[in-house]
């Protein structure tokens, strides 16, 4: 048998070709589950490599990201109608949950063809007989008919409601029992909900453009509007009209749902001089900028991330003072800065539905290392701000550990902290990502 970690080899002369988009999405999901690639960054290679069109390029991201929203739910179906699942080549395993995600979920695409090359890769790759396999399994899923649909056909044989939770939402169940417990199961349920779901579309307006008032009453008058905070909007997703503007560079891509966690903290109050502490790939930075609070210094301990700021500068002629360098040893002095923006590296479990492959990678122990690190960063920020300077706090997950327990040990180790706010996402947001902030302030 071929290993598990084999990739489609070229079809004999006579047989089926294999559709070069489901070639593109194994090899992506093989690279992102399998060896840790960034999600967007493996399907951009993917894509690349096998020179897709627009429109498989369209098909193949729905495909990668539809697919992990739902994973868990297609993985069960698959598993229980096999008796040794595990006995099985994980790419074959990961290609039979993708032909199931179709059947259920992709309405452009025949049942009979989701089948056909699931059935044709196992054949070319593994043989004849795990190409029989793959038929009968995926033959009785699709005579299950309706009720795979049904929340009552993922409780069968559940040893929980966590279990069948996991099952039906497609979560891990470590994921599931920490929201459960943490905000009760009424919540735990829209968050649920929320990371099977695709986010809608954030824009932030650049407001130091010319053409910015003009361009906020274009987007304020459009009838599919969900969100409109200062500078940013949310729509249910990109059209003709609103790829112009991004393409003009008078707005940007950028989660509405992180916006409005950084725009609740009332910048517009912020003393100078202000450190955004961990600036990534800038998002935030310039959102600061846009509301008229400029970062004096912007640093990230990552150079890939910084050389993708400073892209991004370019292409919007903002420039931003950037400088490579942690926020546990900062290039700041002690009682030196008026505000300090952390947006910490965090589990990143309040985004799943743009970031679904996070809960497939995160593991139960992730939280407590994310804790160490995000109190070292705070402990460091602390010292450096002035008296009377202010400290805002962000985080992208849903875990009381990293965020409001995190900022009482803070204000507890120190005395000349004090909690001024806290904000969170409503669970019922139709953003569909979810956010924790707190602004503290040094007396």
């Amino acid at each position: 048998m071929t290993s598990p970690k084999s990739s489609p080899r070229k079809a004999p002369r006579g047989t089926a070709r294999i559709p070069a988009a489901r070639v593109a999405v194994l090899e992506c999901l093989e690279a992102c589950l399998q060896n840790g690639m960034d999600l967007q960054e493996a399907l951009d290679r993917k894509i690349k490599a096998h020179e897709l069109d627009k429109r498989d390029t369209a098909l193949a991201t729905e495909l990668v990201y539809g697919y992990l929203r739902l994973k868990g739910r297609s993985d069960f179906l698959v598993t229980s109608h096999l008796r040794r699942p595990k006995g099985l080549p994980a790419n074959l395993r990961l290609a039979m949950g993708l032909a199931v995600h179709e059947m259920l979920h992709l309405d452009s695409v025949p049942e009979y063809a989701s089948l056909d090359w699931c059935v044709e890769f196992a054949k070319q790759t593994f043989g004849q007989g795990l190409g029989k396999v793959v038929n009968g399994v995926l033959r009785s899923i699709q005579r299950l008919g309706d009720d795979v649909h049904n929340p009552d056909f993922y409780k069968k044989d559940a040893s929980s409601d966590i279990a069948f939770l996991s099952r039906y939402h497609s979560c891990p169940e470590w994921i599931v029992a920490l929201w459960v417990k943490a905000y009760g199961e009424d919540e735990a349920i829209n968050y649920l909900k929320a990371s099977t779901e695709h986010p809608p579309l954030g824009l932030r307006l650049n407001t130091w453009l010319d053409s910015d008032r003009r361009v906020a009453d274009q987007l304020s008058r459009r009838p599919d509007l969900l969100m409109n905070y200062r500078c940013a909007y949310a729509f249910p997703t990109a059209d003709d009209e609103l790829n112009s503007l991004i393409d003009k560079g008078v707005v940007s891509r950028q989660s509405a749902a992180s916006q409005s966690a950084v725009l609740a903290l009332n910048t517009d109050v912020w003393p100078d001089p202000l450190w955004d502490a961990c600036c990534g790939h800038g998002g935030k930075s310039f959102l600061l900028r846009a509301t008229g609070k400029t970062p004096s210094l912007c640093s990230d301990l990552s150079a890939k991330r910084l050389a993708s700021f400073r892209e991004q500068q370019q292409s919007l002629d903002m420039p931003l003072p950037t400088i490579l360098a942690s926020a546990e040893m900062p290039p700041v002095r002690d009682n030196f800065v008026g505000s300090i923006f952390l947006d910490v590296p965090c589990t990143g479990l309040g985004v799943l539905s743009r970031r679904p492959d996070a809960k497939w990678k995160r593991k139960p122990w992730d939280g407590k290392k994310m804790r160490s690190l995000q109190s070292g960063i705070i402990d460091k920020a602390s010292y450096c701000l002035s008296k009377g300077g202010l400290l805002a706090y962000v985080t992208c997950t849903l875990n009381p550990d990293e965020n409001g327990q995190q900022i009482q040990r803070a204000c507890q180790e120190h005395p000349s902290l004090n909690l001024i706010m806290e904000w969170e996402t409503p669970s019922t947001s139709p953003l569909k990502e979810f956010f924790y902030a707190a602004l503290l302030r040094k007396d």
